[in-house]
Formats: structure tokens, C-alpha cells, sequence
């Protein structure tokens, strides 16, 4: 499974996903590097979550107060997974690369955190799309800006445990909007770039692509064409891809892909207002509707999609009753969990079956960051950050 991130949309968990900002002390500047602190008294108010790739490191944005326009920092925490017991999760205080701030965007430039290991990790940096792109291997220690094709922006950016794939466009030199996709693979390295041509159609409004997924070898991405929902494969990494049509992906943006294990793929296919979901168990050839519960799901309904590990999802079904539903793939078979009391989730990722965190929007002011530890039952909110 792949960390992922599809730019222009809510980070709900998985590669995708993961949208992610600056330490403050004297955080002002966005300069330096703050110790490894308790964050217990800083009054943080969480804005996203990004996961380390397959392992139990939690990374969370939040905001602290200050006199700036904008004060954000990066805490790290490991989680123990499995436990049914643990007590919430110490938090330290790492590092981010430099951000502004852009006005009614919480996070300023700063537009996603992907984590391919612990220690190894990218933050995606611009205005309305990423023009910049740094890096650490040091567990947000410190960071540094790395090179990516001139002319380009990142409009998705996956990570696995050998590769980075990032979907590229260039937003100047059109007046339909960004144009010339490209999807490029690197090392984690990130220092070189190298893909393969994608016959992607030609938008006069901009680009219709979903998210990647990635799972070791392969490598998937949905694109909405004007005549059919077509989905680009490669079992080599990236070096080839070939195209196939199903009508079942069909989508307004792109489904947003997330490969679980060499052969299952979930894609989410926004289709307007509501969603529908789909999975592939013969790495894309075929796609199956998975009726994750016995009602429509809505995009803006306030709920979220995640996966947890390859045989099980979870759905958040808004701010209803009884909202939280646990698919078991093997046995085919959806449960109602339990109630996640929120009006809002603006990130959510899973650790395993039984862990997992949300960050509820309770107002247009004010977030938590909640916690399960018994696969969604029950929920508390995190007191430590």
C-alpha cells in the first residue's frame, strides 16, 4: 500500500492521500528546527493527519496560537497498533519546510505531507497547485527542497517503500487550464525523474484524474475521458502503462485509487453530490460494487473512506445515527460499528483494524483530534496534543 496524495480534495486516509504546515516558537519566521517537546500545554488545534507508510508513526498539522498570520507545526507520534488498552499516544514536536500564509487556507502553502517510511517523507508546497516539493529522511528533523521538472506542477503525489510516483502538469502554458500530464516515478531519493508517455485526454477545464495507487510493482490512475472512465496500469513501476476502459469507474474528477496489497484495488468514484465504491481483486481488470451501507453516500455529508490493511474498509456516513460501518472483504460483509459524533471529519487515517484517528470539525473554529481503538466502536478525543 502506497501513502498517497491527491491534491484539491480532502485527505481521508490512505496513500492518498494523506493534505498536510510550519513550526512556530519564535515560529514566526518558519526557520529552524524546534526540539522534541511534549506538546500536552500547546493548545494545538489539529488540521490534517498523514501516516507513515505501514508502520504505526502518526504525523499531525496543527495550528498554535500566536500573533502571526500563521503559526502551524508538525507532532509526531508512534502508535502501538494492536493494543485495546493503550493510554493516548505521547506527542513531540518536529519540523516543517517554510510555509506562508494564504488567506482562508488554514494551512497557507503548505498542501500535503506524504510519509513513505518513519523517516522518510514529503511536503508538497505552492499557491493553487504545488510548485515545490521537499523532502526529509530524518523523521521532519529537518528538510530540504528538492528538484522536480521545470515548468511543472504536482497535482498527486504517491509514495511507496521504493518509489515515488508524482503526476505532473504544466498550469502556464495553457489558457484551458493544466495541460501536458505526465506521470513520473523517482527513488525516494527524489533527485531524478523518469516516466512514461500517458495518452491523457485533453480537458478545456482543467485535469480529470483521481488519485494514484500503488502497490509495489503496480501502479494505477483513473482518468474520467469524455467518451469513457479509462484506467492506466503498469505491473512495472511505471515504466509502461496500458489503457483499458470500464464504464463502472465512471466519475466527475477521476476515482480516487488506493492499492491494498499486489491485486486489491478500492476505488472511490465521486459521481456529483454522492459517491460510489468500487473493488478490483485482479489488480484493475475487473471491478466490483460494494454497497459499503444500505444508503447513498455524500460527498459533503461530513463522513470519510478509509481502508485498513487489505481485507477491510471503513465508512464514515456522515453526521447521522449509527455512522460508522466496517466492510469485511473475505467474508463479504458490511457491520454497523458504532457513531463517531462529529459534523464534520476533515482527515481520518487508519493504523490498523482496531486503531485508528480522526480530526473532527466541530465549527468553522474549533478541531479535535479523536481516537478508536476498538475498530471504530468507541471514540474519545485525544488529550495529549
Amino acid at each position: 500500500m502506497g501513502s498517497r496524495l491527491r491534491l484539491g480534495r480532502v485527505l481521508r486516509g490512505g496513500v492518498t492521500l494523506l493534505l498536510l504546515a510550519v513550526l512556530v516558537s519564535s515560529w514566526a519566521r518558519n526557520t529552524g528546527t524546534a526540539s522534541a517537546t511534549d506538546t500536552s500545554s500547546k493548545n494545538v488545534a489539529p488540521l490534517m493527519l498523514a501516516r507513515a507508510n505501514h508502520t504505526g508513526t502518526l504525523y499531525v498539522v496543527g495550528s498554535v496560537p500566536c500573533r502571526q498570520p500563521l503559526c502551524l507545526g508538525l507532532y509526531r507520534a508512534y502508535d502501538t497498533v494492536e493494543s485495546t488498552i493503550d493510554p493516548d499516544p505521547t506527542f513531540t514536536t518536529v519540523t516543517l519546510p517554510p510555509v506562508r500564509a494564504i488567506a482562508g487556507r488554514a494551512t497557507g502553502s503548505l498542501l500535503g505531507l506524504v510519509f513513505a517510511s518513519a523517516l522518510i517523507g514529503y511536503a508538497l508546497v505552492g499557491s493553487s497547485q504545488a510548485q515545490l516539493l521537499y523532502a526529509t529522511f530524518d523523521g521532519a528533523t529537518t528538510w530540504h527542497k528538492v528538484k522536480i521538472p521545470v515548468g511543472e506542477s504536482i497535482d498527486g503525489l504517491t509514495a511507496t517503500g521504493d518509489h515515488l510516483y508524482a503526476l505532473f502538469s504544466n498550469c502556464t502554458k495553457s489558457k484551458r487550464g493544466c495541460v501536458d500530464f505526465q506521470l513520473d516515478r523517482s527513488t525516494l531519493s527524489a533527485r531524478t525523474w523518469s516516466g512514461a508517455t500517458i495518452p491523457f485526454t485533453s480537458f478545456d477545464e482543467g485535469y480529470s484524474a483521481g488519485t494514484i495507487g500503488a502497490y509495489g510493482e503496480n501502479v494505477f490512475l483513473s482518468e474520467q475521458s469524455k467518451s469513457a472512465p479509462l484506467l492506466f496500469t503498469s505491473h512495472n513501476g511505471g515504466v509502461t502503462f496500458t489503457k483499458s476502459a470500464h464504464a463502472k469507474l465512471e466519475s466527475v474528477s477521476g476515482c480516487y485509487l488506493t492499492a491494498v496489497s499486489t491485486k486489491e484495488v478500492w476505488a472511490e468514484c465521486p459521481t456529483g453530490m454522492l459517491a460510489s465504491f468500487y473493488l478490483s481483486s485482479d489488480a484493475g481488470r475487473t471491478w466490483t460494487w460494494h454497497p459499503l451501507v444500505h444508503r447513498e453516500y455524500s460527498n459533503t455529508g461530513g463522513g470519510f473512506f478509509a481502508t485498513a490493511g487489505y481485507d477491510s474498509a471503513y465508512l464514515d456516513s456522515g453526521n447521522t445515527a449509527r455512522n460508522i460501518y466496517r466492510l469485511n472483504v473475505g467474508a463479504r460483509r458490511v457491520h454497523a460499528i458504532g457513531v463517531l459524533v462529529c459534523p464534520a471529519v476533515d482527515s481520518a487515517v487508519f493504523m490498523s483494524v482496531f486503531h485508528a484517528y480522526a480530526i473532527c470539525d466541530t465549527n468553522e473554529t474549533t478541531t479535535r483530534l479523536v481516537r478508536t481503538i476498538d475498530g471504530g466502536a468507541t471514540w474519545q478525543r485525544v488529550t495529549t496534543l
